[in-house]
């Protein structure tokens, strides 16, 4: 609120900008956990290897539900 009140508002729209890119992302994490048999186990494996582009999030996914699910079990 004070960068606000001092003008700095360039400063407020990157504050605002990255928030709304986190605020994305943990929704996309609670969609994934909540269609996910392996719940949040599938989010952390599926966040534990951040190396596949957009285009391979689905098979990422996929993969990390897997190896949640072989955790759950064990």
């Amino acid at each position: 609120m004070l960068a606000l009140e001092n003008g700095k508002h360039e400063y407020c729209k990157e504050q605002l900008t990255e928030i709304e890119g986190k605020l994305h992302k943990r929704n996309e994490c609670i969609k994934i956990a909540d269609s996910s048999a392996g719940g949040w186990e599938t989010v952390r494996q599926y966040e534990s290897n951040p190396i596949a582009s957009d285009s391979a999030d689905e098979s990422k996914i996929y993969k990390a539900e897997n190896r949640a699910l072989k955790r759950k079990r064990s």
